[in-house]
């Protein structure tokens, strides 16, 4: 389905999320017993990106 959007509208969306990422990635230390949790999130979203 992502194949039907703009490559721009797309770059644009991804990058902002990987930003979100980086910002909140500092919420780690303070949830670090959730680490795990997080990584699997964000691994299950760009997996679904790969069979696209």
């Amino acid at each position: 389905q992502l194949k039907a959007y703009d490559d721009d509208v797309l770059k644009n969306l991804l990058n902002g999320w990987f930003m979100h990422i980086a910002i909140h990635a500092k919420n780690l230390k303070e949830l670090a017993d959730k680490k795990g949790q997080f990584i699997a999130i964000y691994r299950g979203f760009l997996l679904s990106l790969k069979d696209k």
